[in-house]
This record gives structure tokens, C-alpha cells and sequence, in this order.
């Protein structure tokens, strides 16, 4: 059954027991508790990469798992052979490794990646690239990292035009 990040986002609300005032409180965004209640009615489609790190973690969930409903729901140990699900595309997962060992990848970031589907083709720079924009994105401009960059435009161009 597929699910929307709003109805997501509220079920382990509750299942937290935490209010919506209370989530953006204890998220470090207090003034978010009307962009909570617009992602859960769905007027809203989804928070910034900070924000949906910040709400994963005070809820007890993966950001993946609130952005796309896939991976574990809940957060596995650190060095856990189950915190990663299998990714099909074997540079993404590499380069996800690579990036979240040298810490410079957050959660939300990942998550954002894993959710655009990208091509087989891309290379472990590629997608290297595509997790650091992605991260650069979300502490820039604190808005949803769904961008031209993770679709492969830069600048202006398109795919077609590389």
C-alpha cells in the first residue's frame, strides 16, 4: 500500500505520541507547525531536506522511509549490515558509502538520491556529484532538494544538451 509522505509523516506522529506544535519544537523548527499540518492534509507536498531530517529523527524513522516509503521504517544502528536497503543501482550505493563515511552526506540527502531515480548509467562521480548538490541545496536554501540539479541540468542546460 502506497502511502503519502503527509500520511507518513503523521502516522509515526502518533505513533510517537507527539503533537504537531511538539514535532516542530523538538525538530528545532518551531515555527514549522503550520508546514507540518500542510504536509499532513497534503497542501503541502513535502518538507526541506533539513526539515525532514529533523522530523525523522525526532520521530524515531529514516528520512528515506518518510520520503518514499521504502527502506527500513525505523532507524537501524550505526555499522547495522540492515541500514542500507539494497540498492539496484551498484554506483549509487557506493557512492552513498563513500560520502556518508566521510560525513558530508545527510540523511535527507540520501534519501532525496535514492528517490530520483537517476540512470544505471551514471558513474560513482556522478552520483557523488548528485549527493553533494544535494546536500549544498538543502543547507542553502533549506527548500525541498527536488532541483535541476538531480535531474542532471546545470546551469540552464538539459540532459539533451549535455
Amino acid at each position: 500500500m502506497t502511502t503519502s509522505i503527509g500520511e507518513r509523516l503523521r502516522a509515526a506522529r502518533e505513533a510517537a505520541g507527539v503533537g504537531v506544535r511538539e514535532l516542530a519544537r523538538l525538530s528545532g523548527f518551531p515555527m514549522s507547525h503550520g508546514d507540518i499540518s500542510k504536509i499532513e492534509s497534503g497542501k503541502q507536498p513535502r518538507p526541506s531536506g533539513p526539515k525532514l531530517a529533523a522530523y525523522a529523527k525526532v520521530l524515531g524513522v529514516t528520512a528515506e522511509w518518510l520520503m518514499t516509503e521504502e527502506g527500513p521504517r525505523g532507524r537501524p544502528p550505526e555499522g547495522s549490515p540492515d541500514r542500507d536497503p539494497p540498492d539496484p543501482v551498484p554506483a549509487r550505493a557506493e557512492a552513498i558509502r563513500a560520502l556518508r563515511e566521510a560525513g558530508v552526506v545527510s540523511e535527507a540527502a540520501i534519501a532525496e538520491v535514492r528517490a530520483y531515480p537517476g540512470s544505471p548509467e551514471f558513474t560513482f562521480l556522478e552520483w557523488c556529484e548528485r549527493l553533494i548538490f544535494a546536500e549544498l541545496h538543502a543547507e542553502r536554501v533549506g527548500k525541498g532538494l527536488r532541483s535541476k540539479v538531480l535531474r542532471g541540468e546545470r546551469h540552464g542546460e538539459t540532459k539533451e544538451k549535455r
